[in-house]
């Protein structure tokens, strides 16, 4: 077997086991009727949607490619109106793949967002199929910390290897919180300077996106109350120390 094929391979059963997506893809059949925003019943669908994901142990942190496809009766959609607008399905579906028990962080994410029917003669039932980066995932359960910048960062003690899940020592996780803070906080004073230099708050944005780690963060208002466990950077930096473990870490470097 060459190694491409053993990554496949090793691919494969990760996303039997709910460890991973496949190449960044995520397919899933779901055996009841995708119901409106607006029904009584909103709350319980959205438990039903996380329940059906339960298996899955990771979250993407990137943007990513959602797809919808309803299936159900066409004679009711076309001639009765018992059947809601594709789009007050969509937000809901939304809402329910996002959280702790979800596979999203927060639906910013999603990039671009696509829901269509199809005629069946049988139960109604929907699909979801997300694209996203191979790498643009993360373990759960994850904490948001707060870094720098003042956005959140997911942080798991938990990675994804070819052996399966290794749990992450509480020295490696001091150390990546560390490399990210330093790295995130150059990146902001770098952005600064190039406001200085005269660039455009827009252009300034866009060169710093290019020091910055793969790993995303959120704004406060969009995680505050969404149940995830979050640590501001008041109150973790001191604990951690990171220019102390960063300083260490450059003596070593070649």
């Amino acid at each position: 077997m060459n190694s491409e094929d053993e990554f496949l391979e090793i691919e494969a059963e990760g996303y039997k086991k709910g460890h991973n997506p496949v190449m960044g893809e995520f397919n899933r059949k779901f055996n009841f009727a995708p119901i409106s925003y607006v029904n009584p019943n909103a709350n319980k669908f959205k438990e039903e949607v996380r329940e059906a994901i339960a298996d899955i142990q990771y979250l993407y942190f990137g943007e990513v490619k959602l797809e919808i496809t309803t299936y159900c009766s066409e004679q009711k959609r076309l001639e009765t109106s018992e059947l809601a607008d594709l789009d007050n399905y969509a937000k809901l579906l939304c809402d329910g793949l996002k959280g702790p028990q979800g596979i999203l962080i927060d639906d910013t994410q999603i990039q671009s967002l696509s829901i269509s029917w199809i005629d069946v003669n049988c139960q109604p039932y929907f699909e979801i199929y997300i694209k996203g980066h191979p790498d643009d995932f993360v373990l759960g359960p994850i904490a948001l910390y707060e870094m720098p910048n003042g956005l959140f960062y997911p942080i798991s003690a938990r990675s994804w290897t070819k052996d399966g899940i290794k749990e992450m020592s509480e020295k490696h996780q001091r150390i990546l919180l560390a490399v990210l803070h330093d790295r995130i906080g150059s990146s902001k004073e770098f952005r600064a300077e190039l406001r200085k230099s005269g660039r455009s708050p827009t252009l300034a944005y866009e060169n710093n996106r290019y020091v910055l780690p793969i790993l995303s963060g959120l704004p406060k208002g969009r995680i505050v109350g969404s149940g995830f466990e979050i640590s501001y950077v008041k109150d973790w930096e001191p604990r951690i120390n990171p220019k102390e473990i960063v300083t260490k870490l450059k003596k070593h470097l070649p």
